[in-house]
């Protein structure tokens, strides 16, 4: 692994051993490109004067922040913001920007669905065959995708506008490192601090990107409108966000895989076993158990990781389970809910389930991508069975089914 990469993890490691697992896959599954990128922006940090404590310290912050405002979307089923008018306040928030662009940047290759949107975005940008005209990218935040377009694409010029000056800075200065000696491209770029609603241009865009930004707008239908009225016909437009949620009556999920029992209180629960059929998916199963000093790694049980919380004497520990059935008793969740260390969020919109648990594509998956870079992904269906065994001998279930359209996004449906 390349210094600055093993650096990084290896700091993220031991300030979070929760991340330990998937971090190190991640990184694995990286190809050499992803690996440079990463690097780049690894060094890019430190330019700016960022030791490594302190990307890993704002990387943390971000997981923290997307992590309750996940939870409070799964309680509630709507962002904790609904108006710009809320929001603005964070977007003028210099340190929270900061840390929360930090760590966004870092979590594109760090994290599995941010790699394989860059991926999907980079692959659509190679096999463009568009020349000239003009490119415009709403929001472009760390500048990684932007800087992926110029790198990929051959457009005349390109022009990116933000309505926060912090990532509107972090992007100029990016574009600057990344593309340092490369005068003419940059010549080709702008970057404008600027409201989305505000921005006029008499110049029509041949591409338009828009990642990660329709889920933070008030009114979605007038932004497309506004993009509609600066685009040229017949246009490419790439566009990615994270609407949809479930609600069964037990069962509450997101569209990025991750699941919770509308389920409190677990005093009167014998068990939970949860089960899934396919082979391109596994279940992954996270809860706090007392540290008895035994720990397993991937290298003894395949299935089970069990961490110490802090130093190796620490009071408790993490398990993590990864397997396509799963159990685990009411005991066990109800000690995990009392330590209160999956609890999230502040005040009144404190969740506390006692767990983590998610849907994850297999290894059977990886070495089918891995083999075919166009492997069908609706080939790709799940079913997932929740039984919730009660002391008096009543059970409830629930059914999910899961599948993927051809462009690889999930789709949830309840079972029968």
């Amino acid at each position: 692994m390349e210094k600055e990469i093993n650096l990084l993890v290896n700091q993220i490691e031991s300030k979070s051993p929760l991340q330990k697992k998937n971090i190190q896959k991640y990184v694995e599954a990286m190809n050499s490109a992803e690996r440079e990128k990463l690097v780049r922006r690894i060094c890019y940090f430190l330019e700016q004067g960022y030791t490594y404590e302190a990307m890993t310290e704002s990387y943390l912050k971000f997981c923290t922040y997307f992590t309750e405002e996940r939870l409070y979307f799964v309680e509630n089923g709507t962002y904790r913001y609904s108006s710009y008018e809320e929001a603005s306040d964070l977007y003028k928030n210099q340190e929270y920007m900061n840390n929360y662009m930090i760590g966004l940047a870092l979590s594109i290759y760090l994290w599995r669905i941010q790699r394989d949107g860059m991926r999907f975005f980079k692959d659509k940008c190679q096999k463009d065959t568009h020349r000239g005209g003009s490119y415009l990218e709403v929001g472009p935040g760390h500048g990684e995708y932007l800087v992926t377009a110029i790198e990929n694409m051959s457009f005349d010029q390109y022009l990116a506008v933000d309505i926060s000056l912090t990532a509107a800075q972090l992007t100029q200065s990016f574009l600057e490192f990344a593309l340092r000696g490369q005068q003419n491209l940059l010549n080709k770029v702008r970057v404008e601090h600027k409201d989305f609603f505000e921005f006029t241009s008499e110049e029509k865009f041949d591409g338009i990107v828009i990642s990660e930004v329709l889920e933070h707008v008030e009114n979605p239908k007038d932004f497309l409108i506004q993009v509609k009225k600066l685009s040229k016909k017949d246009i490419g437009t790439h566009t990615t966000s994270s609407f949809s949620t479930l609600n069964n009556g037990m069962l509450r999920t997101l569209n990025t895989g991750n699941l919770v029992l509308n389920l409190n209180n677990y005093s009167n629960v014998k068990n939970i076993t949860i089960e899934n059929v396919s082979k391109y998916g596994e279940l992954q199963f996270s809860y706090v158990t007392e540290n008895t000093g035994e720990f397993f790694s991937e290298t003894e049980n395949l299935n089970v990781f069990i961490t110490p919380l802090g130093e190796e004497d620490a009071v408790y520990a993490n398990k993590h389970i990864c397997d396509n059935k799963i159990s685990v008793t009411g005991e066990e969740l109800q000690f995990s809910k009392n330590t209160g260390l999956h609890s999230m969020g502040i005040g009144k919109h404190e969740i506390n389930k006692g767990y983590e648990f998610s849907w994850d594509i297999s290894n059977a998956l990886y070495q089918e991508l891995e083999k075919d870079i166009n492997f069908d992904l609706t080939k790709i269906t799940d079913t997932i069975t929740f039984n919730v065994n009660y002391l008096d001998g009543t059970t409830e279930s629930t059914i999910v089914n899961i599948s993927f359209d051809s462009e690889g996004y999930m789709h949830l449906s309840n079972g029968s």
